[in-house]
C-alpha cells in the first residue's frame, strides 16, 4: 500500500513540475503556441530527438558494414549478418548478396562491394506525390499505350513550387501522344522536382524553360534516380536557375541540347556508363567551367557540345 501511494505521489510530483515549468514560461512571455506549435520549442525538441535516433541507426549500419570486409575488399556475408544482429538491425535472411536490411523503417539493399541503395516503396512515395490530375497522360486507361507516360501538365500546377512525379510514371515525353509543350507554362513557379525510380526515360523538353518567361524557368533543384538511362532532347533547355545536377550511374545517353542555355549551371559530372553526348548539350551554359567525365579521353563522340568556358576533365579509373 505504501509503495502504491509512493508511486502516485511521484506521478503527481512530476505532473506538478511540468505544469510549473509551463506556467513559468508563460509568465516569461512564452505562449503555448510557442511551446507546442509546428515551430514550437517542444515540437522542435521532439523532432531533434527523432533525427538523432535516425542518425544513430545510420551509424550502426555503417559500423556493421565496416566490420564485415574481407582481405578481398568485399563484404563477408556471415560477418555482416552477425554484425547487423549485434547492432540491433534486422535483415531479410539470404544465402547471397544483396542483403536487405531495415533501417529507420526503410529497406536498404546492401551489395557485396558495400554499396547501399534504398529500395523504392511506391505506396509511401505516392502519399506525398503530386496529384495525377496535375499531369496530362498519354492514356487514362490502364494497360493502354501511354498510360504511364506524362505528355503535359495542367493548370493545377500554376501556384506549385514543388513537383513530385507519381510512381505511375515510366517516361516523361512532352509532345508525345498529342501532348502539349505549351502546358509547361503552368510550371513557371516550380523550383524543385523529385522523380521516382519507376522512371527510365526523361526527354522531349520534359522540364524545359521555354522561349519566354514561362516553363520551368524557376527550376533550381532536380533529383534524378538511378533508374533513368536516357536524358533526352532539350530536357532542361533554358532552365536558367539550375545550378548543379547529378547524372546517375545508369545514364547511357544525353541527347541534343539536354542542358542548352542553363546559364547558372557551374559544373557537371558524367559517369563512365555514358556512351553518347548529343550536339550542343551544353550550348549557352556560360557559367559551366568544369565537365568531369569518368571515361578515357575522347571515348565519347566529339560532336560540338557547346560549353564555351568549360574545361573537360577525362577521369578514367580502371576497375
Amino acid at each position: 500500500m505504501k509503495k502504491e501511494n509512493l508511486r502516485k505521489e511521484k506521478g503527481i510530483t512530476l505532473i506538478a513540475l511540468v505544469i510549473t515549468i509551463i506556467v513559468l514560461l508563460i509568465l516569461a512571455g512564452v505562449t503555448i503556441a510557442t511551446l507546442t506549435g509546428d515551430n514550437g520549442i517542444l515540437t522542435k525538441a521532439n523532432n531533434t530527438k527523432t533525427e538523432t535516433e535516425k542518425a544513430g541507426e545510420d551509424e550502426k549500419l555503417k559500423l556493421a558494414i565496416m566490420g564485415s570486409y574481407g582481405l578481398d575488399r568485399k563484404l563477408n556475408l556471415a560477418d555482416l549478418k552477425r554484425n547487423l544482429t549485434e547492432q540491433g538491425i534486422s535483415y531479410t535472411d539470404s544465402s547471397s548478396f544483396p542483403l536487405i536490411a531495415t533501417v529507420n523503417g526503410e529497406s536498404i539493399e546492401i551489395k557485396e562491394d558495400g554499396k547501399q541503395e534504398k529500395l523504392f516503396n511506391a505506396a509511401e512515395w505516392d502519399k506525398t506525390a503530386t496529384s495525377e490530375d496535375c499531369f496530362v497522360w498519354g492514356s487514362n486507361t490502364e494497360g493502354e499505350e501511354g498510360y504511364d507516360v506524362i505528355v503535359g501538365y495542367t493548370n493545377k500546377l500554376e501556384n506549385e513550387i514543388k513537383l513530385k512525379i507519381p510512381s505511375r510514371c515510366v517516361r516523361i515525353q512532352i509532345g508525345s501522344f498529342n501532348g502539349s509543350g505549351e502546358s509547361r507554362s503552368f510550371c513557371s513557379e516550380i523550383k524543385t522536382i523529385e522523380i521516382p525510380n519507376t522512371v527510365i526515360d526523361i526527354g522531349n523538353g520534359a522540364f524545359a524553360g521555354g522561349s519566354s518567361q514561362t516553363g520551368f524557368r524557376s527550376l533550381e533543384n532536380v533529383s534524378i534516380p538511378n533508374s533513368v538511362s536516357v536524358i533526352g532532347y532539350d530536357t532542361f533547355d533554358n532552365c536558367q536557375k539550375l545550378t548543379n545536377i547529378e547524372i546517375p550511374e545508369e545514364v547511357t545517353r544525353i541527347e541534343n541540347g539536354a542542358f542548352y542555355d542553363c546559364k547558372s549551371l557551374t559544373s557537371i559530372t558524367i559517369s563512365n556508363n555514358v556512351v553518347h553526348i548529343g550536339s550542343w548539350t551544353f550550348g549557352g551554359c556560360e557559367s559551366l567551367t568544369n565537365i568531369n567525365i569518368k571515361k578515357e579521353e575522347n571515348s565519347i563522340s566529339d560532336s560540338p557540345w557547346g560549353a564555351p568556358n568549360a574545361t573537360i576533365t577525362w577521369n578514367y579509373t580502371a576497375e
